[in-house]
């Protein structure tokens, strides 16, 4: 009897290191052409879940910010056969997607631009033709309520020069506010000017416009961005053990002095590509490797471990991160279907 209770208690601590060891494989999400939906699963493949499978998305590429900064909700916009799709879902109690219509009722072509830090509110502008006596094309903003699934605010604009995505947005949950600049063009003509203002849209509909000098609107712009050598890169992992190179495209272990050569990705074969980034997982036992078509849109994305015993390709939909990347600690898989 003591040896068979000795012998049980062997095999359970057995069993429970080895739930323990695979747990420490971190979860991933990407957009899959072949599923026509995104899949969420371990670096290696296994514990595999499906988000958005009755969506008919068809896309060939996604865009959009993604998670949510509570980790239930996730925003994409769709390039495919219909064209733009703007969505937002998460679960339900059914376990199923439950998409926001607040998008599909505006009847736009959305640009998502920012969560609220708390995960409640989504900034998203779009085009709509809205014709008066100079024009038929509107600049939108819309300010969305998506645990309420409503329009929280919006404003329209003529359109301008420039739009938000590239000046700073500024959130206050506190006062319920998110705040951005804009130009908005006085009639479309070439010599005219445009106005510049400070925006604030608020959660409980107000929206106020302040003007500010083009002096501070160029201190906005004033910051650039600096030029990357893509030729001769290296990437390091956050430790620094890490280091990859692209010529040749090897991963450098530089504690152990292994040397990884990381395989010729199939989807750009025929074609010239080069590895342009990589994003570490938390213990740095996976990376995810971007890659680029030279002089193309085409972009790629695989995933590898770092001592080169595992290796899968998984999306050509593009680097946003909406498209692919590692899975936020708290989105709850356990509330994600399984795949078929």
């Amino acid at each position: 009897m003591r040896t068979f209770f000795v012998m049980c208690l062997y095999f359970s601590i057995l069993f429970v290191s080895a739930v323990d060891a695979q747990d420490t494989t971190p979860y991933l999400y990407y957009y899959s052409t072949s599923e026509d939906a995104f899949m969420i699963e371990r670096a290696d493949g296994t514990d595999r879940h499906i988000l958005g499978a009755d969506l008919d998305l068809n896309a060939g590429q996604i865009e959009g910010l993604g998670w949510s900064p509570n980790g239930q909700w996730f925003a994409f916009q769709a390039y495919g056969e219909q064209g733009l799709a703007a969505q937002v879902v998460r679960l339900n109690d059914d376990n199923q997607p439950d998409s926001i219509e607040a998008f599909v009722q505006l009847g736009m072509t959305a640009d998502i631009i920012s969560w609220s830090p708390d995960g409640r509110y989504l900034l998203s502008r779009g085009q709509q033709s809205l014709c008066d006596m100079n024009e038929c094309t509107r600049l939108m903003y819309w300010l969305i309520d998506v645990e309420n699934d409503s329009v929280a605010a919006w404003l329209d604009f003529r359109l301008g020069e420039r739009g938000p995505g590239h000046t700073p947005i500024e959130w206050s949950v506190e006062e319920g506010w998110v705040r951005f600049f804009e130009k908005e063009a006085y009639v479309p003509t070439e010599t005219t000017l445009s106005s510049i203002y400070r925006i604030t849209m608020y959660t409980d509909g107000r929206v106020t416009k302040e003007p500010i000098t083009r002096e501070e609107w160029q201190i906005l712009f004033q910051e650039e961005l600096p030029l990357t050598n893509t030729d001769d890169i290296q990437l390091l992992s956050p430790s620094g053990r890490y280091v990859i190179t692209n010529q040749p495209d090897e991963l450098l272990d530089t504690v152990s002095g292994m040397v990884v050569t990381l395989p010729v990705p199939e989807f750009f074969t025929q074609i010239p590509f080069q590895l342009i980034n990589a994003e570490w997982s938390t213990n740095e036992e996976w990376v995810l490797l971007r890659y680029n078509v030279y002089g193309t849109g085409l972009d790629g994305t695989s995933v590898i471990r770092t001592d080169g015993t595992s290796y899968r390709e998984l999306s050509t939909c593009g680097f946003a991160p909406a498209c692919v990347g590692w899975l936020p600690a708290n989105v709850d898989v356990s509330q994600i279907p399984l795949a078929g």
